[in-house]
């Protein structure tokens, strides 16, 4: 499964969304119609699991109904990770490192 904030899940082209062959799931406090739109179709919304925080996600994940859900992966955005990170819920962090001169969108915690 992938845990993503309402901004990340926005940022990923409508033909791309919902991620394929993982359970997405999508903190937002506007609820399912803020993230589905009201005409999304079926598919989509059996694949997207909507949450108001990390804690209720992490209960909607155990009482899915997907046996083998395996790993679950944050993928963004900023707040989601503060809030992963400082829930001790984070077993490991895979931490990818750009060079660029440009400045991000948003800020994550500082890593060593």
């Amino acid at each position: 499964a992938v845990v993503m904030g309402r901004k990340t899940w926005e940022s990923i082209p409508p033909k791309f969304r919902p991620l394929p062959g993982r359970t997405n799931v999508v903190l937002t406090r506007g609820g399912r119609d803020a993230i589905l739109g009201g005409g999304s179709g079926a598919q989509e919304e059996d694949e997207v699991i909507v949450a108001s925080s990390l804690s209720e996600a992490s209960e909607k994940l155990q009482s899915s109904t997907n046996a083998a859900l395996g790993e679950v992966f944050v993928i963004g955005g900023g707040q989601v990770y503060s809030e992963a990170l400082s829930s001790g819920m984070v077993k490991r962090v895979l931490l990818t490192e750009v060079e660029e001169e440009s400045l991000p969108e948003g800020t994550a915690e500082k890593f060593d």
